[in-house]
């Protein structure tokens, strides 16, 4: 995540180097053992996958009537 309004360079430069950094054998193996997959998204695929999830728990929230206290 960055601020709203972080200039898209900044965002792509962000990008490329945490996907250097997943595709590091040290981290990648680190991350597996954690039980973590070590995958990659474009910012565009993040931001889709953020409002999907958004809306697929926003849903089970409500069903469920929580509430914060």
């Amino acid at each position: 995540f960055v601020p709203a309004g972080t200039p898209p360079a900044i965002v792509n430069a962000l990008n490329a180097a945490l996907k250097k950094t997943l595709e590091l054998p040290d981290v990648a193996g680190r991350l597996t053992e954690l039980t973590l997959d070590p995958w990659h998204m474009s910012p565009e695929q993040f931001a889709q996958q953020i409002r999907a999830d958004y809306e697929k728990y926003a849903t089970v929230v409500k069903i469920a009537g929580a509430v914060v206290e």
